[in-house]
């Protein structure tokens, strides 16, 4: 049985996948590279197992789930693996939805060598430096710090059908037929519309569908 520390790289581009399986695994000959994944639910059932990787490198720009969501669905079960957000886009505007997200650092994707160093650093315990306005601390948080801060904001998170209602109001669909397609009442469909709107802060129907689509992308309103 390997005693290496483990890596799980998410990206849905399998020529990125290729190149960074492969660059981190000569660079980081004291770190396993576990077979990668391009979407971000096999992440999410990886790193929520009996037998999480001890770091994740993973990209926000995911087809199926945004990446930041992903980071934040498996630091609420997960207060051992650390995890790396990477892009290629410019990753200022990034910088507090990864922190809230429960990540351990943010790096752009244009240098393996920077990404290896990012890897070390945070899996000795060592978080990346982050900035942004409303931030006293000068880095991320440790996985286990991140773990208990999303814990304290959990009140503040829509529920997954208070999720499923919007995710669909947002589209355009009237209560009535939401409240068929999901058979549950019409005054249930509004009760998780209010709901949702208290949680994400949204004074009418227009702000609570703007809010709703930065919620999904990882702009968390904390």
């Amino acid at each position: 049985m390997s005693l290496n520390k483990t890596i799980l790289i998410m990206d849905n581009d399998h020529l990125a996948l290729a190149i960074l399986s492969a660059g981190l695994q000569k660079i980081l000959d004291k770190f396993e590279i576990l077979k990668p994944v391009d979407s971000g639910s096999s992440a999410i059932k990886l790193c929520t197992s009996h037998h999480p990787p001890s770091v994740l490198l993973a990209d926000i720009s995911m087809t199926d789930i945004n990446g930041l969501t992903v980071c934040k669905e498996i630091r609420q079960e997960n207060f051992t693996t650390t995890i790396i957000m990477m892009s290629s886009f410019p990753i200022d505007r990034f910088m507090r939805p990864a922190y809230y997200s429960g990540a351990q650092g943010l790096i752009h994707k244009n240098s393996l060598q920077e990404i290896a160093r990012a890897i070390e650093s945070v899996s000795s315990g060592r978080p990346l430096p982050c900035s942004f306005a409303d931030n006293k601390n000068e880095h991320f948080l440790t996985a286990s710090q991140a773990f208990h801060l999303l814990k304290e904001n959990q009140a503040s998170d829509l529920s997954p059908r208070e999720a499923e209602v919007v995710d669909l109001w947002s589209q355009g669909i009237p209560m009535s037929a939401i409240a068929d397609q999901l058979d549950i009442s019409r005054t249930t469909v509004r009760t998780h519309l209010l709901h949702a709107a208290d949680k994400l802060k949204a004074p009418n129907n227009r702000a609570l569908i703007a809010a709703w689509l930065s919620y999904k992308q990882g702009d968390f309103p904390l």
